[in-house]
């Protein structure tokens, strides 16, 4: 079938996860008015989650080389980039790959730490940065404060603050962003 809906959420990848949502739910037996109501609905806290909008504030829980590819690519066809990136990564993670990839559309980093016992050093993240891609970056250990830093950084409240590496690090923005 060849449906049009809205999906309000950002991605395009998420338009493919939706497609596959809707056959699923056809093959259910589900009408499709009752699909297009629930799609109309999608919220998905942490995946490319808007949270600001002076400056932009985007929250991703992008954790792995194929998703910083995906966060990378769209931050790009929105025409976001140069982004401002705070970012905590856990181990095992490719933090590598993931910085390479995020550095094409990055300003700079801000590397932070989330509450997790396998969180990556901050200052390792930012020396791979820095000397493998090129990249300025910053260490801000607690991450409310790396969030506070990246919207100082923001001239005038434009430009984008983009947050991702581990679904921690989301949570924890996302869980002290509803405190403020």
């Amino acid at each position: 079938h060849n449906f049009d809906y809205h999906l309000p959420v950002i991605g395009s990848f998420q338009g493919e996860n939706s497609a596959l949502a809707v056959m699923t739910a056809e093959l259910f037996g589900i009408p499709f008015s009752q699909i297009e109501q629930g799609l109309e609905r999608v919220r998905i806290p942490g995946r490319m989650e808007i949270i600001a909008r002076n400056p932009l504030v985007i929250v991703d829980c992008a954790h792995n080389p194929p998703s910083a590819i995906a966060t990378a690519r769209e931050i790009f066809k929105l025409g976001l980039a140069p982004a401002i990136f705070l970012v905590g990564i856990n181990s095992p993670k490719d933090y590598e790959k993931m910085i390479y990839h995020w550095s094409k559309v990055a300003k700079c980093f801000i590397f932070t730490k989330a509450n997790s016992p396998r969180t990556y050093s901050p200052q390792m993240l930012a020396d791979c940065a820095e000397h493998r891609f090129g990249i300025k970056s910053f260490v801000q250990e607690n991450p409310a404060l790396a969030l506070q830093q990246a919207i100082d950084m923001t001239a005038e409240n434009e430009g984008t603050i983009f947050v991702a590496g581990s679904a921690y690090l989301a949570g924890e923005i996302l869980a002290g962003w509803k405190m403020v």
